[in-house]
């Protein structure tokens, strides 16, 4: 039986001024460990075997030349301007790192790691309106391209949504903090860039209903 020679491949995921940064996906193609089709990382995921975050490692790498393309940049970061790099596992180098492992390698070359920067995101709310769902929409400022949309109080809502922004977690990146304009309890609802879930709270207890309860003595003070 003739030995298979496996390797491994090693590259690293950066923010603008070069600090190490987790969160990233990549798809490695063809895949490197001889399955059909490409590969999918998650940096801390399936198919990381290095547990620090901004490093990659794929073992079991077979000899042949890969592309190594982001696909998923870190919430509230963009791509890379060059999501793609190029990698061979040879006998003479089984285990190549894309750059100097520990390094911040600037520029967009197969030997460059990955770079983020981070979007400056405009948020919009609806206000009251038949139309639904009312979405809140994620815009990137730079480029105008929608990031995301989510309808916070559900599909059939119509009251409108006042939004707020602010980096809640403290990782340096804003949340997107939401509340109902009419008709529902007045739930505050905190969300990431992406339209997930974070938290909720009521802040005027769970019976205050404000805009509603308004309009409702107003009519009974006229009539």
């Amino acid at each position: 039986m003739i030995p298979v020679s496996v390797g491994s491949i090693a590259w690293e995921k950066r923010d603008a001024s070069g600090a190490l940064l987790g969160g990233a996906q990549f798809t490695i193609t063809p895949d490197p460990t001889g399955s059909a089709g490409i590969l999918t990382i998650l940096d801390n995921g399936p198919g990381d075997a290095n547990p620090a975050l901004g490093q990659i490692l794929v073992n079991n790498a077979l000899l042949g030349t890969y592309t190594i393309t982001e696909t998923v940049a870190p919430l509230g970061y963009a791509i890379d301007a060059d999501p793609t790099r190029v990698v061979s596992v040879t006998l003479a180098d089984l285990n190549p790192v894309i750059g100097v492992q520990g390094v911040n390698d600037v520029g967009v070359t197969d030997e460059s790691d990955f770079h983020n920067h981070k979007l400056d995101v405009i948020v919009i709310g609806p206000g009251k309106s038949p139309s639904t769902p009312e979405f809140v929409t994620a815009i990137d400022e730079e480029s105008g391209a929608v990031l995301s949309q989510f309808a916070p109080y559900g599909n059939t809502f119509q009251g409108g949504v006042r939004v707020a922004t602010g980096d809640l977690t403290g990782d340096g990146v804003d949340e997107i903090v939401t509340a109902p304009g009419w008709s529902i309890v007045a739930e505050v609802r905190v969300y990431t860039q992406n339209g997930i879930l974070l938290t909720s709270f009521q802040p005027y207890g769970s019976m205050f209903e404000a805009a509603s309860r308004w309009r409702s003595l107003t009519s009974t003070a006229t009539g």
